[in-house]
């Protein structure tokens, strides 16, 4: 996530930017909805631009912007029933234009 301005246990953050608040939050409600929520690992927040998401933690899906998030998310779903994402390579899936997903397996590729 981006800088936190404010966080106490049993109540919401607020972050550094109060624009982001709200493009954040709605990133989140659609993981939470998609198919793939129980399988994340991580969902990489910190710039709205370049939003990425670890899924079984050998999964990245380089997401981009958030426009269409929604969409990528069940393009996700659909690629991610292929039987070559049933082992342990590291593999990068691009969703960053709209029609055009990339798939590669990178083994040396940095999951954080």
């Amino acid at each position: 996530l981006p800088s936190v301005a404010y966080s106490v246990t049993g109540r919401g953050l607020r972050f550094a930017d109060e624009r982001r608040d709200y493009g954040i939050r709605e990133v989140l409600r659609a993981v939470d909805s998609c198919g793939l929520e129980s399988r994340l690992t991580t969902v990489d927040l910190r710039d709205q631009f370049d939003v990425s998401i670890v899924v079984e933690s050998h999964i990245k899906l380089i997401i981009g912007d958030t426009e269409n998030l929604s969409r990528k998310l069940k393009i996700a779903e659909k690629v991610l029933e292929d039987e070559m994402f049933a082992t342990e390579n590291k593999i990068k899936v691009d969703l960053t234009i709209d029609g055009k997903t990339g798939v590669m397996i990178d083994n040396q590729m940095e999951l954080e």
